[in-house]
């Protein structure tokens, strides 16, 4: 498997790309900029077979409708929670952007619900495994495959995750971080919402956020070079 990242042009959240050189078909991982992600299928003349979310933010849904449109037989997997923003311009904060979101709902036939432990078959080889770690919204949930870890927000290193829900208290978040560091490998590799990746364990001691800008290619995770 291999994974790509893409810093979107609204405020630098991350798509990440995966595909598999020895199968068709790629999954998307929190789409933004929906251009750059057709290009590639283009190119590669590859397939769109998933989307994944980590929450329903604005900032990691708005390229769904443009991919949905083109890739009608893909699959949306999603929280049952994250439905309401979706669907919601100010539950997924978009009503205060210049083009407020929301997903066609011609699409709805896409969703595939995850649910708490789920297990995914993605290539009939590898597994994505679900874990719900509410805090920075309460349908945050993050995608361990391969012991690559898709944090969403819920865990950004050398950012204090916030949230502007009051049924989401200090202990919730607190509690979700720590159940990433605790139930994934410490050499796990951790690839949040915004920001560069790190090696789980050594995310613990980073106190400054790395801040990515946005680019104009994608870029190869590698685990060797980390």
């Amino acid at each position: 498997m291999r994974i790509f990242r893409w810093v979107n042009s609204i405020f630098t959240s991350n798509t990440y790309i995966l595909s598999n050189v020895n199968k068709k078909g790629i999954y998307v991982v929190d789409p933004g900029d929906s251009q750059p992600i057709l290009e590639w299928l283009n190119s590669s003349k590859n397939n769109l077979d998933g989307i994944f979310l980590t929450h329903a933010h604005f900032d990691h849904i708005y390229g769904l409708n443009d991919l949905l449109a083109q890739y009608p037989t893909c699959n949306l997997y999603i929280s049952t929670l994250m439905i309401d923003g979706l669907y919601s311009e100010r539950l997924n904060t978009s009503q205060y952007h210049e083009k407020p979101y929301i997903l066609n709902s011609n699409f709805s036939n896409n969703i595939r619900f995850l649910e708490e432990r789920t297990q995914v078959m993605i290539w009939d080889e590898n597994i994505v495994n679900v874990f719900f770690t509410p805090g920075h919204t309460l349908d945050s949930i993050t995608l361990n495959i391969n012991n690559y870890l898709f944090t969403g927000d819920a865990l950004i290193p050398g950012v204090k995750i916030f949230n502007r829900n009051k049924k989401i208290g200090n202990d919730s978040i607190l509690f979700s971080i720590e159940k990433i560091y605790s139930t994934n490998p410490a050499n796990s590799i951790l690839l949040p919402g915004h920001g560069k990746e790190y090696i789980l364990g050594e995310s613990k001691n980073v106190e400054n956020f790395c801040k990515l800008e946005f680019g104009n290619d994608f870029i190869e995770i590698h685990k060797a070079k980390l």
